[in-house]
């Protein structure tokens, strides 16, 4: 069976985008095994090329093929995804699995295939609306409300929430994930991966609403946009006032003009600046 390549959706690239995201699905479809190594996701076999959405290799051995599926799956989507499995075993020598996460209200399902009388192909389907999204965004909420620090479980959860189960639409869903995200305390690597993720999501869902789109988009840079603007404000103003760069009460200084804003963690990773040698100084000169 030959395989041509074809656009993805938008929602299938963004959950392809980070490792990261794709061990937090695992944690969900209970697969406690961490990501060792991404492999390559096209392979040439009997003359077809065939392309993979996801290819891994995790702690316990097992090669793991993530398929993202945002249309009702068919028989024919099986039979592809098997032939995946078999090439990848023929050019590894190694167990594969394959997960199809669904991103469409399905019921969880198991498909066995007997390819001989010694080896039985598996594939397991899982959609992310049997996820519960209003607990998780409660959770959140509370957490943004209380100035409480987000782990990173909450941070994949602001990402993957318009996409589970909620009385609210999809949209509605994302326009508060994107506020939340602006509002949250993390660092600004977390909070980078949060804002590098969401603009596919507001491509896909607002696609017939060009001037929300590009509404939301603009949101989602003002957090960004603002950090860089108060970085290079707290620095001028710290010079200014006439302090030597690089002393104590520079430091200080420029972490007050930061500090309404950002956490000590991302002052310090601002600065270049150990987070403990950091607060020794704001503790020593306050």
């Amino acid at each position: 069976m030959k395989y041509q390549n074809k656009n993805y959706h938008t929602l299938d690239k963004l959950l392809k985008a980070s490792s990261k995201t794709i061990q937090l699905i695992f944690k969900e479809c209970e697969i406690e095994e961490e990501i060792v190594e991404v492999l390559p996701t096209e392979y040439q076999y009997k003359f077809n090329t065939y392309h993979l959405d996801y290819l891994c290799k995790t702690s316990d051995g097992v090669l793991r093929n993530i398929e993202f599926q945002s249309t009702k799956i068919s028989k024919e989507d099986i039979k592809r995804f098997m032939t995946y499995g078999i090439v990848v075993n023929f050019e590894k020598y190694a167990c594969v699995e394959t997960l199809i996460i669904a991103t469409y209200p399905t019921k969880n399902k198991t498909y066995n295939y007997r390819i001989n009388k010694d080896t039985i192909y598996t594939v397991r389907l899982i959609s992310l609306k049997n996820f519960d999204g209003d607990s998780r965004l409660e959770r959140i909420e509370n957490k943004v409300k209380n100035k409480e620090k987000l782990t990173k479980e909450d941070i994949h959860d602001i990402v993957l929430l318009p996409l589970m189960n909620s009385i609210h639409s999809p949209q509605d869903i994302l326009v508060k994930t994107i506020y939340l995200a602006n509002k949250c305390i993390t660092s600004k690597k977390c909070l980078l991966h949060i804002k590098s993720l969401q603009p596919l999501l507001v491509a896909k869902l607002f696609k017939d609403d060009e001037k929300e789109m590009k509404r939301l988009f603009d949101v989602i840079d003002m957090r960004i946009r603002y950090f860089e603007e108060k970085i290079e404000e707290g620095i001028k103003q710290g010079i200014e006032q006439g302090l030597e760069q690089g002393k104590e009460e520079q430091l200080f200084e420029v972490y007050k003009n930061l500090s309404e804003k950002f956490t000590l963690d991302e002052i310090a990773e601002l600065l270049k600046k150990d987070k403990k040698e950091l607060q020794e100084i704001i503790t020593k000169i306050n």
